[in-house]
């Protein structure tokens, strides 16, 4: 399950050894709730992938300065590093199976 990230340790969350999915949202973004509950049933499958959940609301500067300005966004971190970063429209099978084979290199 998803990790709710209500203050501002978002930085020591991302940077943990491994591979890290955060997605980005809003309480009122239903293409985000969909998201979520898709990346929640991945990690039940994929025990070593880590999932947050960030609301956009309670990290304006923080994304802002990301140039993250739309929901739903999905961040993958890997061993601390950003890796892959889509926002509005996108192929959330596209990016699971990105982690997959990233999962197989490391």
């Amino acid at each position: 399950m998803r990790v709710a990230i209500t203050n501002n340790n978002l930085d020591s969350l991302i940077n943990n050894a491994g591979i890290n999915i955060i997605l980005i949202g809003s309480d009122t973004c239903l293409p985000c709730k969909a998201i979520g509950n898709k990346i929640d049933e991945f990690i039940g499958e994929y025990k070593e992938v880590k999932a947050l959940y960030a609301a956009i609301e309670c990290f304006k500067e923080y994304f802002g300065a990301m140039s993250i300005l739309s929901v739903p966004t999905v961040l993958v971190y890997v061993n601390g590093r950003l890796q892959i970063k889509e926002s509005g429209y996108f192929s959330l099978d596209k990016i699971l199976n990105s982690i997959i084979r990233i999962r197989e290199l490391i």
